[in-house]
């Protein structure tokens, strides 16, 4: 019996604690020759920390001052392995022998210990996951009332986690008093068998701190072999952030329910196959239908009789909703002519489609919003009407007085044949050729699409030809331009179209006496906010103060007016011999 024990057994001396004897699961236990145990101390075989205690062990039982002693001790074995045992030691009397020894029984439980920390460890993971998933575990045994609370379900109901379970009345009491009767109906139904074992169901408690929670309840009957409820178990969740997000969500679905119904836009919800599943009143209304007849229509349908603005007939497969379907993209602004159901009469609308992708990037729905712009469509169509005929009241007026300058021009210049004095005679084809200046701003703008401003390149060039042509000493006279493409407004270039015209007239006019040939140089050119009109020759240049710019001539004041007008500033360089420069800056 000694020798098959389960258990370690080993016979020590009780005065020098050396072992007489063991049996082979002693041995085993402590990966030693029970030879080589025999005569050897136990303590000799333990931790040094271990074997103080176990010696003052031994002293107290040689001294019977204790019966027994337990302890919990770790054995260095031959092999470097370490194992914990349990040891327990008592006196015994072998035989008739008045020699007393002491019983030593060890038990291996390394493993038993291991098992112990691996279960602290699952169990403190258990606890940490209720407390983060806001859930806890409970029992209730009918016969007698017992109730066993977890850790996390007296956290949920703010209990001192290391506090007695409740009892049923006090749970109870923590019950909202508005879900009172419900719980206790549900209660009392899990006290009785059910054809259903699982109940579920939703109540709110007042915690320990007075908060109010929504916790969700599942319970279920533990039965007997006869039936009979012998308990309810199960777990309790607190599910208010997810109830007050619910509730959040269900009033805002409500709020954009009304939204969407009282939109004074379109809206339809239509599939993948641009069929309408769903809509708000306005589409019925716009296109007179009820909500039957629209729904399940699609986007093909030749009912809708749709034209783009031109009247051209917009194809199905054009409209908004089956191109965002056949591309994925978004589609805005469509401007289309649907037919009403009613009278057929026409709304015109401004079409919206956005599709929506499923996990595999496939339109899965297109949600379509139009906008009623058929009053907005007359009101352009109209505008467009009156800025037509406004365009025709606009070229007749420009032609009536492009033909008033011709005869001005016409006669000033009949006028001018007619004298026979010179310096009136000149006189007057100055104005004649100002009027000129004015009949080319006028043509170019007249046949340009703008009436307001024209490019300098397509003016000043054609001006200057013009201008040239009245001089019978123009094929003597070379005329270079180089201007830029810059666009000017009519109140700038008619003021700059004389001031040319009255610097070209004085070169030809003066700046060559004597000579039979000469160079004329016409450029403009922007530089940074300013815009420079550059006019030179290589004539006889000016004498007296007019390369100061305080010439008495008319046309050197009226020069001067003019560059004043536009606001700009006027430099002229002047050598006898060499020409004259004359440089107008001014902002566009």
């Amino acid at each position: 019996m000694f020798e098959r024990a389960p258990l370690g057994i080993a016979l020590i001396g009780s005065g020098d604690g050396f072992i007489h004897e063991v049996n082979a699961k002693f041995a085993e236990i402590a990966g030693r020759d029970r030879e080589a145990l025999i005569a050897s101390r136990w303590a000799d075989s333990v931790q040094p920390e271990d074997a103080e205690e176990l010696l003052r062990g031994l002293a107290l039982l040689s001294s019977r001052e204790l019966s027994s002693i337990g302890l919990r001790q770790s054995v260095t074995r031959p092999d470097g392995l370490r194992v914990r045992v349990a040891t327990t030691i008592a006196p015994i009397l072998l035989g008739k022998s008045s020699e007393t020894k002491l019983l030593c029984m060890v038990e291996d439980i390394t493993e038993r210990l291991s098992l112990e920390r691996n279960l602290e460890g699952i169990q403190a993971k258990l606890d940490s996951a209720q407390e983060v998933a806001r859930i806890g575990f409970w029992s209730y045994a009918l016969p007698d009332g017992r109730i066993e609370w977890s850790k996390g379900l007296k956290a949920i109901f703010e209990m001192p986690l290391d506090g007695p379970n409740p009892t049923f009345e006090e749970f109870l009491g923590r019950v909202h008093p508005g879900d009172l009767a419900f719980v206790l109906d549900r209660s009392e139904r899990q006290s009785r068998p059910m054809s259903e074992p699982v109940a579920s169901y939703v109540y709110r408690i007042v915690t320990a701190r007075g908060a109010v929670r929504y916790l969700e309840h599942i319970g279920r009957q533990s039965l007997g072999a006869d039936g009979k409820v012998l308990g309810v178990y199960g777990s309790i969740q607190d599910i208010t952030e997810r109830r007050l997000a619910e509730e959040e969500l269900k009033e805002s679905e409500g709020k954009f329910k009304r939204l969407i119904r009282e939109m004074q836009v379109g809206v339809l919800l239509q599939g993948s196959g641009a069929e309408v599943l769903l809509c708000n009143p306005k589409p019925l209304e716009l296109l007179g239908l009820s909500e039957d007849q629209l729904l399940g229509k699609t986007s093909f349908d030749p009912y809708w009789n749709v034209v783009h603005e031109d009247g051209l007939p917009f194809p199905g497969e054009a409209h908004p909703v089956p191109q965002a379907i056949a591309t994925g993209l978004p589609v805005r602004n469509t401007i289309m002519g649907v037919a009403r159901a009613r009278d057929r009469d026409r709304v015109w609308l401004s079409v919206d489609a956005v599709p929506f992708l499923d996990g595999g990037g496939k339109v899965r729905e297109v949600v379509c919003t139009f906008l009623d712009i058929t009053e907005r469509k007359r009101a352009e169509d109209d505008v467009q009407k009156l800025l037509r005929e406004k365009e025709i009241i606009l070229k007749e007026v420009h032609h009536r007085i492009k033909n008033n300058m011709g005869t001005i021009y016409g006669l000033l210049s009949i006028q001018a044949d007619s004298l026979a004095i010179e310096p009136a005679k000149a006189v007057i084809l100055d104005a004649a050729s100002r009027v000129q200046s004015m009949m080319v701003l006028y043509d170019k703008l007249y046949r340009s699409g703008d009436r307001y401003s024209l490019s300098a390149q397509d003016f000043f060039p054609a001006l200057i030809g013009e201008i040239a042509q009245a001089f019978p000493r123009t094929a003597d006279i070379r005329i270079e331009t180089a201007v830029e493409d810059i666009v000017l407004g009519a109140k700038l270039l008619s003021p700059l179209g004389i001031i040319v015209n009255e610097l070209i007239t004085n070169s030809m006019k003066y700046a060559f006496e004597g000579r039979s040939e000469g160079v004329v140089a016409i450029s403009m050119r922007r530089t940074e906010e300013l815009v420079s009109l550059v006019f030179s020759d290589d004539g006889i240049g000016l004498r007296g103060q007019a390369d100061e710019g305080k010439s008495s001539g008319f046309g050197m004041q009226l020069i001067g007016l003019l560059v004043d007008q536009i606001k700009g500033t006027i430099s002229i360089e002047s050598r006898l011999g060499t020409g004259t420069k004359y440089e107008i800056s001014f902002k566009s």
